[in-house]
């Protein structure tokens, strides 16, 4: 991987994306394959953020931009809907250690129904304890798998739900992409 990673940034290549829901589990893997790499290339770590803070400690100084999700604002929807416990504690946690120790790209997928419980309110706390990040609110929630089985998400978010929330983020004052 290291020996790809140095070819790629020879033909161009601007950063590497680390990827996971989590990429966590292969942390291991990726500091291995950092130490043989020859180039100096910027590391993303494309996260969902929920993850331990000894993570956190590990990948500080070696991870450039944080390009993160940050789905829910309370712990009750995130148990319910995504089986998380504890998901506002640790989401703010990482969230707050990314933005002191890196740029930090958020992304918001509106899910219909949650709104007020979770869109605007995690809007309002990025706005209050992040102001220097970028934001990406996104539309394209499509239910699957088991979102079938909760009536108020199993279906996409309506046009005039989601630019409410576009309005909300621009009326913040938060730059978004």
């Amino acid at each position: 991987m290291s020996k790809m990673i140095d070819t790629r940034k020879k033909q161009g290549a601007k950063n590497v994306n680390w990827v996971g829901g989590d990429p966590t589990p292969n942390l291991y893997y990726i500091l291995k394959t950092l130490k043989f790499c020859r180039v100096n290339i910027p590391q993303i770590w494309n996260s969902n953020m929920y993850c331990s803070q000894e993570t956190f400690e590990i990948l500080n100084g070696i991870i450039d931009v944080y390009l993160t999700d940050f789905k829910y604002r309370n712990n009750e929807c995130a148990l319910r809907l995504s089986k998380v416990d504890n998901y506002i504690e640790i989401i703010k946690r990482n969230h707050k250690f990314a933005y002191e120790n890196g740029e930090v790209i958020i992304r918001h997928l509106v899910i219909p129904n949650h709104i007020e419980c979770c869109s605007k309110p995690v809007i309002k706390w990025v706005a209050n304890n992040l102001s220097e990040v970028a934001f990406n609110i996104m539309s394209q929630y499509h239910p699957e798998y088991k979102a079938y089985n909760y009536k108020e998400i199993s279906h996409p978010i309506s046009k005039n739900k989601f630019n409410q929330i576009k309005k909300y983020v621009n009326d913040l004052g938060i730059q978004e992409l």
